[in-house]
């Protein structure tokens, strides 16, 4: 579980990347026709090494359950809330100080 959170986290933090200052929401996730198909192609690598079950034995992983595939894709997500969240602070403090 811990290996499918890191890998799909750091696609999902790849969207994030794209600007210091902007809101992921602002700028879109389909905007960026490359990276788009780029996270797509690592995500489903990711999850044929998960769910075929030669490619499963080789790298030594078990299938997840449909609970843990939800906290998998959950904890993937926290990247968005936490950039996000730092990104809006950053926007509005830089924003009073130019106020006072």
């Amino acid at each position: 579980m811990a290996f499918t959170v890191l890998a799909l986290s750091q696609l999902v933090h790849s969207f994030n990347m794209r600007s210091n200052r902007q809101s992921v929401f602002k700028t879109g996730f389909t905007s960026n026709k490359y990276l788009l198909g780029a996270v797509l192609i690592s995500a489903m690598l990711v999850f044929i090494v998960l769910e075929v079950p030669f490619l499963a034995s080789v790298f030594r992983l078990t299938t997840l359950s449909m609970k843990e595939w939800i906290t998998v894709g959950l904890l993937a997500l926290a990247p968005i809330v936490v950039v996000e969240t730092a990104k809006f602070l950053k926007l509005n403090t830089t924003a009073n100080e130019y106020e006072a």
